[in-house]
């Protein structure tokens, strides 16, 4: 089963940087209150607490988004994982791949009109919808080279 690997742009790896870095800024600023000013009361203890919690969660999920994001084939599903969230789409679903040179896209369709643009690198565009071939040979694969012409 081979892994291909989420291609974030610039500005996204940028935003998930940013949000780390704000989430370990509030951590560690709840931290330091709750150093300064735990005499206060319990109320602001747990407050602190959960700030500091919160943040490092936040912190742990922009993380495994920017480092863990990948598609895999298997032998019946196409797998999106990114972070701590996945799905599966079925293999059977899928009626064609396009690869939209102009834009430099690769988008599959599924059966009921819906369609999904495959975030990867796009030398790996043609071993993807080889590898999506080989376990369902259905799949009808298209090369736009202009609007409207297919190769």
């Amino acid at each position: 089963m081979k892994k291909y690997k989420y291609l974030y742009s610039t500005l996204t790896k940028i935003l998930l940087i940013l949000v780390m870095a704000f989430s370990l800024a509030g951590a560690g600023w709840s931290v330091f209150n709750l150093i300064q000013f735990a005499y206060l009361g319990a109320i602001k203890i747990v407050g602190y607490i959960l700030i500091t919690l919160l943040s490092l969660l936040v912190c742990t999920f922009a993380f495994s988004v920017l480092v863990s994001g990948y598609y895999t084939v298997t032998d019946t599903n196409l797998v999106c994982k990114i972070g701590f969230i996945k799905s599966k789409l079925p293999l059977a679903e899928i009626t064609q791949a396009v690869y939209y040179r102009t834009e430099n896209k690769l988008v599959i369709y599924f059966k009921k009109d819906k369609f999904a643009v495959i975030v990867i690198s796009p030398d790996d565009y043609e071993d993807f919808v080889v590898t999506l071939r080989e376990n369902n040979p259905k799949i009808i694969y298209d090369i736009e080279t202009t609007a409207g012409e297919n190769k």
